[in-house]
Parts: C-alpha cells; structure tokens; sequence
C-alpha cells in the first residue's frame, strides 16, 4: 500500500481535481513549499508507480491511473476521518458499543474496524487510555480525567475555524441539547445577578457541557428539586449548581446518579468563571486569598517584568485582579478544565506579549506545580497585554513637526485633534511657517504635517487642509502608521547587522526535527563561546512551556534566562526540512541574549514575526537562500 505524507496526498487531490494541468507555481503557492520540495515530493508519490506525470504546461494524472488515484484519495480520507469519527464516537458514549452497530454506522468490515482500532489505540498511548473489546463490544479504558484531556484536544482541532457557534460542538456532547442548555445556564448565572466575562464564556459552556454529559444519569422526570443545603446556600457557586441540575432534569429528563459530585463540579467551574454585576470598572477584591498568595503571585509579576525591563509597569494596579484569575487558573488546571479553542491566539497577534505570558506561566507551574496549556498561556497573555502594551508605547511615537500660516490658531487645533485621535502615536516637537524656520532638517527623524505646499521635492511632507478634516486626519493616520512601520524596520535591520555574522548562519540540507535543528545551532554556539553548556536544556524548557514555531513556516527558539555570554542570532535554512511538532519549516532563528542587551530583545523577536508574518518573499525564494546576504535580501525589504 502507498503510504504518502499529508502533503503528498494534497499534490495528488490538487492535480485530480484541477481535471487539467497544474502548475508547479500553483501547487507551490497553495501548499507554501518550495520547488525543490515539490520535485521530492511528487517523486515519492511516483516512486513505485507513477502516477504523477509533466510536460511544459503542468503537472497532470498518468494516463490510465485516474482510478488508481482515486481510490488513494478515498481510502486516505476514509481512514483518517474514519479515525476520528470512530474515536469521538467511542470517547462520547455512555455505555459499551457493540461490534455491530459501528460496523453498520460506518460502512465497514469487521477486519476495516479492527484496523481502524489498531490505529486509534497507537493515538491514545499518549493519554494513557485504551480501545478494548468485551463480549464482542468496544469501549475507551482508562481514567476519566485522561478522556476529558483527549477530548479537549479533539475540540481544539475539530472547532479551530468556527469556534463562535455553540452547535458546531453538538457532536461531543450527543445527550445534550447544546445551544439550549448553553442559552438556559448563562440566564440562570444572570438571574443569581452574576455574569461570565466574553473572553471566558465558549471556555466556561464547554466546561458545563462536558461536566452535565460525562456524569451518569439516568432519563425520567423529576419528582422533586434537588435538596439544598442550607449552610452552602449562601455561595452563589451552589445556588447555581443546583439550579443547573434541577433545569436538567425539569426539561430535559435528566437525572445525575451521584448529584452531589455533578454539584461539586459545577461548583469548582462557576467559581472559576462567574463574576457579580456592577461597575465593570470596579477592581476587585481578593479576600479570599491569602497574603502569602497574593504576595507569591507579586513576585512572579515583578521578576519578569524585570527580566524583560519593563520596570515602568505598575503591577500593584492590576495585581487583584490577576490573584484572581491566577487562583481560577490554578483550579481549572487541577480539574483539567482546560477545554478553550486556541484559534484566537495572542502568539500571533502580539508575540512579544505572549512571550512574556509564557514567562509568567512558567514560573506559577514551577510555583504552585501545575501544568498550564497554551490556552491559559493565551488567556494570561490577554490579561497584562494592555499593560505591556501601555508599557512599551514611548518606542511607537512619531514625533511630529507642524507647519501653518498662522500656527498659533491653525496649528494649535490640528495639534489638538492629533493628540485626542492618536495619543498613543504621537508627539508633538514644534510648530513653524515655514520649512526655513525649523532648526533642524533631518526630516526622516520626523513626521512633518504642513498646511502649506512647498517646492523641497527632498523632504517627505504630509500636506492636509488648514481647516484638517477627518479625510485629513485619515491621510495623517496612514501616513504615521507608515512612518512608524518604516521607523521599526529601520531600527530591526540595525539589530539584525548587529547580532549576525557569517559564522552564524547555516545552510543546510537534510532532514531533521526540532530537536536536532535546536542541537546543530546551540552546539555551534557552545563551540563559539557563546552559552554554557546547560544551554540546550534551557531552550528546550522554553520549548516545552509552548511551541516556538509561528504559522507552520518559522522557529524562534530561546532560553528564558538571560544568560549567554553574548548577543546573537543563529539561523538555520534548511532546505529539507524540519519536523516541529508535525509542520514542516526551513527556516530557524535561534536567539542569544545576554542580560546587558535585554532591551533589544522584544525587537529582535518581534523584529522577526513581524517581517516573516507579512512578507511570503523569504519562502518563496528559500531555495536560493545560500548565506546571510541572501537572507537580508528578502527579509529586510
């Protein structure tokens, strides 16, 4: 049988499907891969029977192997969804199948079935579970909490392009009327005059969904209320719980064997989600917890806010209602309630802010000896990013220059107007008539405004209206966020020519993962002098913490201590490829950071995202990336 990679199998559904020829630019483009890649890749699919044939049009179907391919595509589609279909199924029922209904539920034959077993059980070594077979019926061995982790990553990958609708998770949770029930316990959370923050709510209905369908219950109406306790009564937490199970079984028949264990889990859950109505504004207080808490929590904020000189932040302004996420982190960690769809993701959008998350989230593992997903990575991430944000706002200013007739009226009002629209972007330096007034002209340090036009074809002038309308202050806006993109590249190719040298860069053609590309680069940093020996160690805890990969095209891996005897990049072409955590990439920055440049780190490192995440230039033209001249050619445009 043919075993081909994903990709592979993709080359092959793009040709058969295009019913003509295709390209190489095409399929290089739609799979971002290199034509090299794609030459090695078509040659496997043909290596025992070709398939695959060309001419000077394209790729096109061998004649005669139409069906042959087809059956290829099918049998792969088919065995892998079959996989996944046939695992939830199992993961989501209440009792034991019988060998019978999957047979006929999936169209397959008893040895299919047994293959399709074969298979999952190698998935589910990881998590410690187990398909095994009793009286000719199948079930998932192992303990609850390991399916409920499973689950959660079956979540994760199914609803990571349409997590905003309740019903896409409807499949996991067969028992249960998922938008209903979703709708009926935030009514019953706001009628106990409470409320769960938008950022938390997918996470804290897939919490309750999972909790109301995994405990056993039995389908008959209700005879009576569940019985509450006076004493618990006064926590809003039980109140809640209890109105949840009793809306259960008043609606939909659903009666929980052990209702005092589904209480404590609502309970644990509610607690780490609800908060009460009133001023949004309003911080809260965290009486609950302890000071030996709180003052834990303080010093993890203050070392790494002073690992990466961010010591203008006022943590003491937001450390309450961090304690308390974190205290609610902690629990859902404990419960492994940790069910958040990762697609809105701060690693992307803001890489440094997540990177200093991932710092954060470290040391409260190390601290209160959890593990944290990237999920509660993300949500810690959400949390201090405007502070960081505020933080590091002096780097992203324009200073601006205006020019006007009469500036002291004109000039005044549109420096009033730039200041309430963009005050996180602007500085206003001086007002003047004319070009011959200001004293210095070395305009690209500056962003020049003027109302009057000038014949200086050499200085970059953004001219508005005196009257500055709002289609004025849109061309501003454009033309500051230009000047600021343009400030920050100039400022990263510095750094870059700074920390690079020909003895750093590699060219490289073999195949690795991860572990051998890190390896290769720390190696010949080790032999330059440049980290310790326990280097390698550090970056991989890094890695551990959350991968360093961005969009399946790039790695940054680094130490998150500042410990190298030098500031460096290392970078690795590979042009092969290498395996990070299943995506293919060729391309790898290993960064040194010495304490005494710490400041040039979020530069580099957003530096790096930044001119990849925008630019494909780099991967289209990786083949031809033979040294760091190269590279500069197509990274620093």
């Amino acid at each position: 049988m043919l075993e081909l990679t994903h990709r592979q199998y993709k080359i092959l559904s793009t040709i058969l499907q295009a019913n003509s020829h295709v390209t190489s630019n095409i399929l290089i483009n739609s799979l971002s891969i290199t034509r090299r890649t794609l030459i090695n890749d078509i040659k496997s699919i043909n290596a025992n029977d070709k398939l695959i044939d060309s001419d000077n049009r394209g790729y096109f179907i061998s004649q005669g192997k139409l069906n042959e391919v087809e059956d290829i595509l099918m049998g792969y589609q088919n065995t892998k969804e079959n996989n996944n279909e046939i695992l939830k199924y199992l993961l989501t029922s209440r009792t034991k199948v019988k060998q019978d209904k999957l047979i006929e539920k999936y169209y397959i034959s008893e040895s299919s079935l047994q293959k399709y077993i074969h298979d999952i059980n190698h998935t589910l070594k990881d998590y410690s579970l187990q398909i095994i077979r009793q009286s000719n019926s199948y079930m998932i061995e192992g303990e609850e909490t390991n399916k409920r982790v499973l689950l959660a990553k079956m979540i994760h990958q199914e609803t990571e392009s349409f997590f905003d609708d309740m019903n896409n998770f409807s499949s996991y949770f067969p028992n249960i009327e998922v938008e209903e029930v979703s709708q009926k316990v935030i009514e019953i959370v706001e009628k106990e005059n409470y409320y769960v923050p938008k950022y938390y709510e997918l996470n804290f209905l897939i919490n309750i969904l999972v909790i109301l369908s995994r405990n056993p219950f039995i389908k008959e109406m209700a005879d009576a209320p569940s019985k509450r306790s006076k004493d618990l009564e006064k926590y809003p937490e039980i109140r809640i719980a209890h109105t949840i199970i009793d809306m259960m079984a008043s609606n939909y028949m659903i009666q929980f064997i052990n209702p005092t264990h589904v209480i404590q889990e609502l309970d644990m859950c509610l607690y780490g989600f609800i908060q009460p109505k009133g001023n949004q504004y309003e911080t809260p207080v965290a009486h609950f917890l302890s000071e030996s808490f709180v003052n834990k929590i303080r010093k993890i904020l203050k070392e790494v806010f002073q690992y990466y000189y961010l010591t203008s932040i006022d943590y003491e302004s937001f450390l309450n209602v961090f304690c308390i996420h974190v205290n609610e982190l902690i629990r859902r960690c404990s419960n492994s309630q940790n069910f958040t769809p990762t697609n809105v993701s701060v690693k992307h959008s803001s890489p440094y802010i997540y990177e200093i998350a991932v710092s954060i989230a470290s040391r409260i593992s190390d601290v209160f000896n959890i593990q944290i997903p990237a999920s509660e990575i993300n949500l810690i991430a959400i949390h201090i990013g405007y502070t960081i944000e505020q933080a590091v706002s002096d780097s992203t200013i324009a200073p601006v220059i205006i020019i006007a007739e009469n500036y002291r009226n004109i000039g005044t009002n549109i420096a009033q107007k730039l200041t309430t629209n963009l005050k996180d972007k602007v500085q206003i330096m001086g007002f003047y008539h004319h070009l011959s007034d200001i004293p210095y002209r070395n305009f690209k340090d500056y962003f020049v405004i003027s109302t009057v036009q000038f014949t200086d074809k050499y200085s970059k002038i953004c001219y508005i209206s005196p009257f500055f309308t709002d289609t004025d202050l849109q061309k501003v806006t454009e033309g500051i966020n230009d000047y600021l993109k343009k400030k920050s590249r100039e400022e990263f190719s510095g750094l870059f020519d700074r920390y690079i040298s020909d003895d750093c860069f590699f060219s490289v053609n073999k195949k690795m993962d991860k572990y051998e590309a890190i390896r290769f680069l720390v190696d010949h940093a080790y032999e330059h002098g440049d980290v310790n020996e326990n280097f390698y160690e550090q970056v991989l805890e890094r890695e551990a913490s959350s991968s360093t990969s961005f969009y399946g095209k790039f790695a940054i891996p680094h130490s998150n201590i500042q410990n190298a005897n030098m500031t460096k990049l290392y970078i690795m072409v590979n042009h092969e490829s290498i395996n990070w955590n299943n995506e293919k990439i060729h391309l790898v920055f290993l960064i040194l950071i010495n304490h005494e440049a710490a400041k040039d780190f979020r530069k580099l490192y957003e530096g790096i995202t930044e001119a990849l995440y925008h630019s494909n230039t780099v991967f289209e033209n990786i083949d031809k990336i033979k040294k760091i001249d190269d590279l500069k050619r197509y990274l620093l445009l």
